[in-house]
């Protein structure tokens, strides 16, 4: 009788894990990135002074800006008057204005420079332009206003958007007004912009009683080229602004 083998399924020993080159980088990357965050993060909740003069700009930082001869400044205000708000972008740049009545504006990389490093920088570029020996107030209103450091925060945001090619979230700073117009501008509105539609820019306030959503439309380029703060609009926590984009015809 010849010998009769039966075919058994063999279980092979699962193989030695092996150690993936590409996870110790992107847990690094993370870890580097949750770290940045935190660090971040603590400095804006910190109840300690900042020294706002010795410390470097960093990415959505809000500035106070304030030009002394700015002749749409009434005079019974120059010096005592209410600073634009300007916030420091992704890129870290700032955009200011040189006069509230025009749209005109100077960009200026600020990030990991100090106030007076940005001061001198600012006042040689308005000088060469715009005024002859100008003085200006430029203070830290407050630090890495991020959305994230926001929700950690507690604090308010509004959110701009649309087809207009202007986008961004942007702080409600407690004790300071958030104007439309500000917002507009510190996005890159009527500075070098041909496609956002600014005489039609909508704000949209979502009424969380009433569950209704109320739409104010304003004709932003009026305001900013006029200088007419009484017709502005003062931002509220949710807010979202859309900028609709212009009509083109060839």
């Amino acid at each position: 009788m010849g010998l009769v083998l039966l075919a058994v399924p063999a279980f092979a020993e699962d193989p030695p894990a092996q150690p993936t080159a590409a996870a110790p980088a992107v847990t690094a990357a993370a870890a580097t990135d949750a770290g940045a965050d935190a660090k971040a993060a603590k400095e804006s909740l910190s109840s300690t002074v900042v020294d706002a003069e010795n410390r470097e700009l960093k990415p959505h930082d809000v500035l106070g800006f304030l030009i002394d001869q700015d002749p749409s400044v009434v005079e019974a205000l120059r010096g005592g008057g209410e600073a634009d708000t300007i916030f420091v972008t992704d890129a870290g740049e700032a955009m200011f204005r040189v006069t509230r009545s025009s749209p005109i504006a100077v960009k200026l990389s600020v990030a990991g420079k100090k106030l007076d490093a940005v001061r001198k920088e600012l006042k040689a570029l308005l000088d060469a332009e715009y005024y002859q020996d100008c003085s200006f107030r430029l203070d830290l209103q407050a630090v890495n206003r991020s959305s994230a450091i926001m929700e950690n925060a507690g604090s308010g945001r509004v959110v701009l958007f649309g087809n207009g090619g202007l986008s961004g979230t942007f702080p409600v700073v407690e004790g300071r007004k958030l104007m439309l117009s500000d917002v507009i501008i510190s996005a890159g509105g009527k500075s070098g912009n041909e496609y956002a539609n600014l005489k039609r820019v909508k704000v949209r306030r979502f009424d969380p009683v009433s569950k209704k959503e109320t739409v104010i439309e304003a004709n932003v380029a009026n305001i900013i080229e006029k200088g007419d703060r009484n017709a502005d609009i003062e931002l509220k926590d949710g807010d979202r602004v859309e900028v609709p984009a212009r009509s083109i015809i060839f």
